[in-house]
This record gives structure tokens, C-alpha cells and sequence, in this order.
């Protein structure tokens, strides 16, 4: 390569540079403002947890039927009601009033899935709604008792009034104990509300 023509080769890289720069120099902008949505969408979102104390739920409507294939596979459908009065629980700085889970559970000998619909209902009168799944299994306590444990995981999936856009999910850890109505929970999770 002689002089003249590395010459023209730097001046020309050094000519279209400014020009590449130019391209980008919008991505500048968009990565902060993308970071800044990215922090404001995080604070939106709000922690819950709390423990459903004995006597605050019960199945208010249960039908279970024999599958017939083994002994002890069952299918049920249920409606089950829980009392929030005496658990401190909000959504968007409203108290949680009660709510209502429908839904069907497919088990063996009591270890299964279930599929369930929750409405929830704020003393507003605005609603939550929610599409849970959970999977369960008979566990012995340690004082000898048969339980059933459930792990059980709420998607929010809408509401109403300001609450139509309320996304997130609910983790709950169940126990009931065979022939007994109502269910102890321990439930965590997130939430948002989306425009």
C-alpha cells in the first residue's frame, strides 16, 4: 500500500465515523429512558403475605365421584369461602372483605392437582380475579395425624374499577386435614397494576 493510498483510506474512515456516530447517538436516550421505565415498572410492584388463621376458611359446596380405574382416584369439585375480617390483608390500600375459589381436583389417595377460579372481593366493591393451580399430597404430621398439603400458585388475572389491570401472582402453602372444612394457608407474593 503506498503512502497516498493509505492517506485516502484514513481520511475516509475518519470522514464516515462521524457519520456512525451519528446513527447511534439516539441510543443514548433510549437506554436511559428504558432503565427509568424499568425502575418505575419495579416500584409499582407490591409485596403481600399473610397466614389464613383456623376457622377463617371453609368448602361450602363439595361433590366428589369415583373414577373407577384405581382404587381411591377421585375427581371433586368444590366451592370454598374465606373470611378475611381478621387477617391483615389490602390491595392498593383497600382490605380484602372475602373471597370465593371454584374449581376441580383430580387424586389419588389424596395426592393430585386441582384447578381452581378465585374471586376476590374488596371492601370497595371491587373485585380481583385470579386462575390458581396446585398440586397436593397426603403428608403424616409429626404427632401422627394425616394431612393434606398443598402448594398452590394464583395468577391474577384482572379486576375491576381501578384494579382491571392488577397482574402477579400468589404462592400459597395448604393444609387441611381429611374431613375437616376449612384449610390453614400461608400466602406470598407480588402484584402491579398495569395502565
Amino acid at each position: 500500500m503506498t503512502a497516498l493510498t493509505h492517506e485516502v483510506s484514513l481520511s475516509r474512515s475518519i470522514i464516515h465515523k462521524p457519520a456512525v456516530l451519528d446513527r447511534f447517538k439516539f441510543l443514548l436516550p433510549a437506554c436511559l429512558a428504558f432503565l427509568a421505565s424499568q425502575e418505575a415498572f419495579c416500584q409499582d410492584r407490591q409485596t403481600v403475605a399473610y397466614s389464613l388463621p383456623a376457622g377463617s376458611s371453609r368448602f361450602t359446596q363439595e361433590q366428589v365421584i369415583e373414577v373407577g380405574d384405581v382404587p381411591g382416584h377421585k375427581l371433586r369439585i368444590f366451592e370454598s369461602h374465606v373470611d378475611y375480617r381478621d387477617v391483615n390483608l389490602a390491595f392498593g390500600g383497600v382490605k380484602m372483605k372475602e373471597s370465593f375459589t371454584r374449581g376441580s381436583s383430580d387424586y389419588t389417595n389424596g395426592t393430585g392437582t386441582a384447578n381452581n377460579y378465585a374471586v376476590y372481593l374488596l371492601e370497595d366493591g371491587n373485585k380481583l380475579f385470579a386462575k390458581e393451580s396446585g398440586v397436593g399430597q397426603v403428608t403424616v404430621t409429626a404427632d401422627g395425624a394425616i394431612a393434606l398439603k398443598y402448594a398452590v400458585m394464583a395468577t391474577f388475572t384482572g379486576g375491576t374499577g381501578r384494579f382491571r389491570g392488577i397482574r402477579g401472582q400468589l404462592r400459597g402453602n395448604v393444609v387441611r386435614v381429611p374431613g375437616e372444612s376449612s384449610i390453614k394457608a400461608d400466602v406470598n407474593g407480588e402484584y402491579w397494576i398495569e395502565e
